[in-house]
């Protein structure tokens, strides 16, 4: 399950490499990336057949009471490629209602909090970053203390980590 998919190609591409794969399910809010979704994904069942028997986009916002409820619930790999804004909107929910055994996998930026089980940095230049939780990180992990300095908002943390000119 992808949360924030955009036009499949995370969904696609796991589907293409993992013939196990049962479902290929995202949610996103933009209905020209769903169509793109939908559009590839019949693409690909017609030249290659190698869709799995469900792939599926929802036109959904995330933030609405039930998505993050229903979908994190039946997932056993869940992926956000979305900024920690974003996130930490609908952690709590998230976490509670994630089952035994799914992992979070999380692309670029990681969940405020938690450390991750696994760090995998990929793509032809190793240059992006997979941050990857399972439960018992996701269980152990304390919520964030509000006490704490304010973590740095995007824009500065990819300041920080941009190359000197």
């Amino acid at each position: 399950y992808d949360l924030g998919c955009g036009d499949g190609r995370i969904c696609l591409a796991a589907a293409a490499r993992e013939p196990r794969i049962s479902a290929a399910r995202g949610v996103e809010i933009e209905p020209t990336l769903c169509e793109q979704f939908r559009a590839a994904t019949a693409a690909r069942r017609e030249a290659h057949g190698t869709a799995p028997p469900v792939c599926e986009c929802v036109e959904g916002d995330l933030l609405a009471p039930d998505i993050i409820a229903q979908w994190s619930a039946a997932a056993t790999v869940l992926v956000l490629y979305l900024l920690p804004e974003a996130i930490e909107q609908f952690r709590e929910q998230l976490l509670a209602c994630l089952r035994r055994g799914t992992r979070v996998v999380c692309n670029t930026w990681g969940i405020a909090g938690l450390t991750p089980a696994a760090r995998v940095d990929c793509g032809p230049w190793r240059n992006v970053t997979l941050l990857v939780y399972d439960r018992s990180t996701l269980a152990a992990s304390p919520p964030p203390d509000p006490a704490a300095p304010p973590a740095p908002t995007t824009t500065e943390s990819a300041r920080e980590a941009a190359p000197p000119h």
